[in-house]
């Protein structure tokens, strides 16, 4: 998937486990606080149920609608449940980034 800049998905926004990445996209007001960066938001975020999603920018937000559009800039929702990663989550989260790249089958049984 290309974003409005020509870059690929991957390049333009970088992923965080428990979080899906919305490029050219955020979201106005909410703000909880600012962690300093997208990094630093994604673990302080897990941290706090209020924590709706965040920004490029550190923003953490309290509620994530409505988005609007601002190139180069991209917007992580939280997936709820999801808020630690295991060595095999990131063994499946590694293998399903290079299935959907590749268009291969690929499975793994982690524990």
């Amino acid at each position: 998937m290309t974003v409005s800049d020509g870059r690929e998905l991957d390049e333009a926004c970088p992923s965080f486990y428990g979080y899906i990445a919305l490029p050219d996209t955020d979201h106005d007001k909410d703000d909880l606080s600012n962690s300093g960066s997208a990094a630093a938001a994604a673990t302080d975020c897990a941290k706090l149920p209020a924590c709706l999603g965040f920004n490029a920018n550190g923003w953490m937000k309290s509620s994530v609608a409505p988005l609007r559009t601002v190139t180069s800039i991209c917007f992580y929702t939280k997936i709820p449940g999801a808020t630690t990663m295991t060595t095999g989550d990131r063994v499946k989260s590694a293998l399903a980034r290079v299935s959907s790249r590749n268009g291969a089958n690929l499975s793994v049984r982690c524990e």
